[in-house]
């Protein structure tokens, strides 16, 4: 099968190095299209940890690029749209506490305990769109007000 998917791929060998990267000048250079570009060099022992909001402890960290990988067939496409589902309804997620689950959105709110956040959901969501400070959606923590104020719009 290998050999089969790299007698179909074009291979392009590049002379070396094609990548040139100066630690004095703090540079790297692509020879084949002759860009110079800025490094910022930083080491390990300079970067300070911070503590990292789950949103499904321990698989999906929360504000975090998050793959999900799998062949094909495998439900990734199932899994997420489970997962969007429950989040939408603010249902907890599998394996997850409960409280702990649903927090990263009830605490961006600014509520300091659990409180039905489907509604604080839908406000992230708009405010992770940038709608919130544009003024299109206005924030909202219950999904009487969230209505109401859609409704007033004819929408």
């Amino acid at each position: 099968m290998r050999k089969e998917l790299q007698a179909e791929l074009p291979c392009h060998r590049y002379s070396l190095p094609t990548l040139s990267i100066e630690k004095e000048n703090k540079t790297m250079t692509d020879y084949s299209n002759n860009i110079s570009a800025k490094l910022e060099i930083i080491k390990a022992s300079e970067i300070t940890p911070r503590e990292v909001r789950w949103l499904w402890y321990p698989y999906i960290p929360f504000g975090k690029v998050t793959l999900l990988q799998g062949d094909p067939g495998d439900g990734k496409s199932k899994l997420m749209l489970s997962l969007a589902a429950l989040l939408s309804k603010g249902a907890p997620l599998p394996f997850a506490d409960e409280d702990e689950s649903c927090k990263p959105y009830w605490s961006w709110y600014g509520f300091g305990s659990r409180v039905e956040w489907c509604a604080c959901f839908v406000s992230w969501c708009t405010d992770q769109c940038g709608y919130i400070n544009t003024g299109v959606v206005p924030k909202y923590a219950g999904c009487v007000n969230g209505v109401q104020w859609f409704k007033d719009r004819g929408q």
